[in-house]
């Protein structure tokens, strides 16, 4: 019974905290600091006419790292069978810190694209706020999909 909604409250908490930290104003940039690093490996390689081609490289990045990394954490989850209760809990607070930062990050990458079509101006900075509120959802998504992946999981034992 403890590890029936562990994923989505570990979640829950998550999307909240990460939807309260707007208002500090520096986390959700700090949030998306890694894409700054992406963006100057991504720049030196494929150079800066047009720098949509860097945004795309940048998602393209974003997004690989997300699906490998959940991929990983989902794999290791459904193999240990004996996962129950706060070590349970632990591993999915362990694998949202990590995926703070990939989650806004591609978030940010996202809503550039779609929303801004990779416009490089002095207000791009506003668009982590625009997208901090969207991309915190995940969490929620993501504990929930565990939560839906530990129940087939025990339904077909």
């Amino acid at each position: 019974m403890k590890t029936k909604y562990t994923g989505t409250l570990v979640g829950l908490l998550f999307t909240v905290g990460s939807l309260i930290s707007i208002l500090t104003i520096f986390i959700p940039i700090i949030s998306v600091i890694p894409g700054a690093l992406f963006e100057t490996i991504a720049e030196s390689i494929l150079g800066h006419n047009p720098y949509s081609n860097v945004g795309r490289a940048t998602l393209l990045t974003y997004l690989c790292l997300f699906i490998i990394s959940t991929l990983f954490f989902y794999l290791k989850y459904l193999k240990n069978e004996k996962l129950t209760g706060r070590p349970l809990k632990w591993l999915y607070i362990k694998f949202f810190i990590i995926e703070f930062f990939i989650i806004h990050g591609l978030g940010f990458y996202i809503y550039w694209a779609l929303k801004l079509n990779y416009a490089s101006d002095g207000q791009l900075i506003f668009a982590v706020y625009s997208s901090f509120p969207y991309s915190s959802i995940m969490f929620l998504v993501l504990g929930s999909l565990g939560d839906l992946l530990y129940k087939t999981k025990l339904n077909s034992i």
